[in-house]
């Protein structure tokens, strides 16, 4: 008899949850006409069984498999035009890491010792998926795919649109370097259980843990939260952009890891790096967006909490600061920087390099960390760790680059940088 049930273990998108569903209804207002699937985790496994549902056992086995992985990275990049059940339709794909190579491996160690009847979803070039969408038929899979990559207009679109309905719009490109630290274990008819990586606690919410102990643990051990001073022995150049202070909407809407709603704690661990960093003799380029249209009193009083010599650009939220320049130009070790809050106000005719802010962690595809093509640079706090970034270390890259000793055309976030570059520490 086969197995007619199903369990799947999946990663959960944990504080990127809006992030990635914000997406996938973007994809649902283009492509009006097919139902949008409602679960943005990122299947593993599935587990077919007949009549006794081995849950229970499948829990332990996920506690035992993830008891070295207290964060699971990974990289959602582009689309792919089947789902995880090899059906046409449009998925997100997921560029795993080795945490979760080690989590499958362990997981899939434990199944078999359990006989169970599974499936790995992670595939030969370690990728996994999300499904947004199925669909019926080759000709819609493959129309949708070119509206979502950089094919809209070519011939073969124009002729395949002859024959099946196209999205309204095209499909913008999605770039969004990830963590998790939730496992969800789930069956046919839905959401049955979430598994907290730090807490090493399963609870029934359907978005997993935001509990504040989880996610300072995590800050921690990602290096987003200080625990002690790393002042330079010099005095330095610092950057950095869009702290949002007071903006509790910041924290889902930019994927911050912190309870929802909670910006009392997030305003304290975003100044204590602030302050952990900067002495009182550095200076530091801030590039607008301190807060969310605060008043100039309250704007006043987080500025006189913050170290060093500040050069703040205004910033599109910072309406009641009077008197800020909208953007700066300096020389740094023989280069021109043009400094601005939104990098759509470079003038055209500008060639140099151009640091801003504004876009945070919404457009990494456009606006990663670096970007050696386009010589942008994008210091929003959510690429930088939530720490300032020293613009020798930017200088450094560049020189770097135009040496040839770099080997990529961009670093979507300054720690890519900085574990390719060990001996450089934030």
């Amino acid at each position: 008899m086969n197995p007619n049930h199903e369990l799947r273990i999946s990663i959960g998108p944990s504080h990127f949850r809006h992030r990635i569903c914000e997406r996938m209804n973007e994809i649902g207002n283009s492509v009006y006409y097919y139902k949008i699937l409602d679960n943005p985790g990122i299947v593993l496994f599935k587990i077919k069984y007949e009549d006794k549902n081995p849950e229970r056992r499948i829990m332990e086995i996920i506690k035992e498999a993830s008891s070295g992985f207290p964060y699971l990275p990974f990289l959602l990049n582009g689309y792919t035009k089947q789902t995880p059940d090899k059906k046409y339709g449009l998925s997100l794909r997921a560029e795993t890491s080795p945490e979760i190579a080690g989590l499958c491996k362990e997981l899939e160690r434990l199944l078999t010792s359990e006989k169970l009847e599974f499936q790995n979803m992670l595939n030969a070039d370690n990728r996994l998926y999300v499904p947004v969408l199925e669909y019926p038929g080759f000709i819609n899979a493959e129309i949708i795919y070119r509206h979502a990559s950089k094919r809209k207009n070519d011939i073969v679109t124009r002729l395949l649109s002859l024959v099946a309905k196209s999205p309204r719009y095209k499909i913008r490109d999605f770039v969004l370097p990830a963590e998790s630290i939730h496992i969800e274990l789930s069956d046919e008819n839905g959401h049955l259980k979430t598994y907290d990586l730090i807490q090493k606690r399963w609870s029934g919410k359907t978005t997993g843990s935001r509990s504040g102990e989880s996610f300072e643990v995590f800050r921690r051990l990602r290096n987003y939260e200080s625990t002690g001073t790393k002042f330079s022995e010099k005095d330095e150049v610092y950057l950095l952009s869009d702290l949002h202070l007071d903006h509790s909407d910041i924290i889902w809407g930019a994927s911050r890891p912190y309870p929802i709603g909670d910006s009392k704690r997030m305003d304290k661990v975003l100044v204590r790096n602030w302050n952990n960093t900067i002495k009182p003799s550095d200076t530091v380029y801030y590039l607008g967006d301190l807060t969310y249209n605060l008043d100039r009193e309250n704007c006043t009083r987080y500025l006189s909490e913050l170290n060093g010599n500040i050069k703040f650009i205004k910033g599109n939220h910072d309406g009641s600061m009077e008197d800020l320049p909208e953007q700066v130009t300096i020389n740094y070790s023989g280069r021109d920087y043009l400094l601005v809050h939104d990098p759509k106000f470079r003038p055209d005719e500008y060639s140099g390099w151009t640091i801003h802010g504004h876009v945070h962690n919404s457009r990494i595809s456009d606006y990663p960390f670096i970007d050696f093509t386009n010589k942008t640079i994008n210091v929003c706090c959510e690429l930088t760790g939530y720490h300032p970034v020293k613009l020798e270390e930017i200088s450094g890259l560049i020189d770097l680059y135009e040496k040839g000793e770099v080997g990529v055309e961009r670093f979507l976030l300054y720690e890519d940088f900085l574990a390719i570059y060990k001996g450089i520490s934030p």
